[in-house]
């Protein structure tokens, strides 16, 4: 189950209260304009000392046979999970939800255009952009995501009370499910519906309440009333309308719509979705990600994960130039020993960071304290230890980690690692792995509430101290063999480090220098 938390960005920006009727200012519907492509397969570029990868060395199971290499793939094998294919067309069927205590009747016409507005219209309605051309763009125009919001409402058969006071995964879980199994009979039995929904296709549901449990309780957090998504028994989001509040000009707002999407197509959280307190939680890509704090950009690992993307791979000391990522998906990946050619496996990946296109907008309404998305250009650097692992159970008692390509049916596949604070995978010994981490310019541990910036300050925030650390590497700067906490998990030594040369409109020049 994955979650949605407030972050502090998020709280002062992106989650503010309002009422049904907040969207009453002219707000009109109009439907964005797809702009699908025909490209959905990759063939390998050689370049002067690096190749531009083709497709992925494919998975081989001893009861499935050889399968692809692909996030869809992977949760196939895994604990009955359901994800969207993250290329060509999806239908999304957006339902909004009420309560017998807590009635809406009949959606407003200003509400239903709002969702709509905010699920698949275009930035003119928009202060960001909507779901669906978020998508769109962000997948190089691969994945077009379209549908239609209810017109009616959809009445739980749980009372708003009964459904707030559930507060752990079990029951959100079982309650969503049941909510969803309810609907689908009620959808399919409006005669105005425009679709036919079947067992496991995906909804997302809008609850017309308020946003109950911001309070940073234990309870709170894994409350029925925060976003969540599950995949099993369909990719199901749980939102509420109050999360799409509109601007005074009566724009609305779907990042979080946009964020819980990303769990549909399988990405992962990427900040500590096991954490209580926000501020003792961990996250590892410093809160400026859409899959950590709702921001911006799908960073080059999660396109690469979809399938939207190739890196860049080095054969030896070379030059390698990148455009900046938003709009056109360029990333460098550095191997560490011999590289799997896969995303599932681990490594340096690079991506030349600009505040334009879908970043612009976050980079743009910076908080009073300075904290957002970056307002200047640079590199950003991963490591990413996308290792996978076999489980025996729901539990994710790891067996193995997944070296040779095989396995017996009986095992579930999944990451070896996740971005929570604990000790995962099953090594104790490095409580400090993750799944994504964001590497700041000065190397080391990450600080507790770490936030990655584009300058380096200490700053109060309510009660805690918050630690901007520079994650942008600037001309002449680099990783080599001295560069500070980089420990790689794979238990090989690291084949290359990098400089970067010169960062200009169009692309940056990456030096990539061998370590040994």
């Amino acid at each position: 189950m994955n979650r949605k938390r407030k972050g502090f960005y998020g709280a002062t920006m992106l989650l503010c209260a309002l009422s049904l009727s907040s969207c009453s200012q002219g707000l009109r519907y109009a439907p964005y304009a797809y702009a699908p492509i025909n490209e959905t397969a990759f063939a390998r570029e050689e370049k002067q000392g690096y190749y531009r990868q083709g497709d992925y060395v494919p998975f081989t199971s001893s009861d499935k046979g050889e399968f692809p290499a692909t996030l869809q793939s992977v949760y196939s094998h895994g604990f009955r999970r359901h994800v969207l294919t993250p290329v060509g067309e999806r239908h999304l069927t957006v339902i909004p939800v009420d309560f017998s205590d807590c009635p809406a009747s009949e959606i407003k016409e200003d509400a239903h255009a709002a969702l709509s507005e905010a699920f698949f219209g275009d930035e003119a309605g928009n202060q960001f952009v909507s779901l669906a051309q978020y998508y769109d763009q962000s997948s190089f125009h691969r994945l077009q995501v379209k549908g239609e919001v209810c017109p009616k409402v959809f009445r739980s058969s749980e009372t708003y009370a009964a459904l707030k006071v559930k507060n752990n995964a079990s029951q959100t879980k079982a309650a969503l499910t049941r909510i969803y199994n309810e609907a689908m009979a009620w959808y399919n039995a409006l005669p105005e519906r425009t679709a036919t929904l079947s067992s496991g296709d995906p909804i997302y549901f809008v609850y017309l309440a308020p946003y109950a449990g911001m309070d940073e309780t234990a309870a709170s957090r894994s409350s029925m009333m925060w976003a969540f998504t599950i995949n099993d028994p369909a990719p199901i989001c749980w939102s509420s309308y109050y999360m799409m509040h509109a601007q005074g000009d009566g724009k609305v707002d779907a990042h979080t719509f946009i964020h819980e999407f990303g769990h549909m197509l399988g990405l992962k959280d990427y900040y500590d979705p096991n954490s209580y307190s926000e501020i003792s939680s961990c996250s590892p890509m410093g809160r400026m990600d859409m899959m950590d704090c709702s921001l911006g950009e799908h960073n080059a690992f999660s396109k690469m994960l979809l399938g939207w993307n190739r890196p860049y791979v080095p054969e030896g000391e070379c030059v390698v130039s990148l455009r900046p990522a938003t709009g056109n998906g360029d990333c460098l990946l550095l191997p560490v020993g011999e590289y799997a050619g896969s995303p599932f496996d681990e490594y340096l990946l690079l991506e030349y960071y600009s505040p334009t296109y879908l970043n612009n907008v976050d980079a743009s309404l910076r908080s009073e304290l300075g904290i957002g998305l970056m307002n200047r250009a640079g590199i950003r650097v991963y490591h990413v230890d996308a290792r996978l692992g076999l489980y025996e159970d729901r539990a994710k008692s790891p067996v193995s980690p997944f070296i040779d390509g095989t396995w017996i049916g009986t095992r579930s596949l999944d990451f070896y690692r996740d971005n929570s604070g604990r000790a995962s995978g099953g090594e104790a010994s490095n409580p400090n792995g993750f799944l994504l981490q964001g590497l700041n310019v000065h190397g080391g541990a990450l600080p507790s509430y770490y936030v990655a910036s584009d300058h380096d300050e200490d700053i109060v925030y309510g009660n805690a101290t918050v630690k901007l650390r520079r994650c942008l590497f600037l001309e002449g700067e680099g990783i080599d063999s001295s560069f500070k906490g980089l420990s790689f998990h794979k238990g090989e030594a690291p084949r290359f480090g990098f400089k970067v040369v010169s960062l200009g409109a169009t692309e940056a020049k990456i030096e990539v220098k061998a370590f040994q």
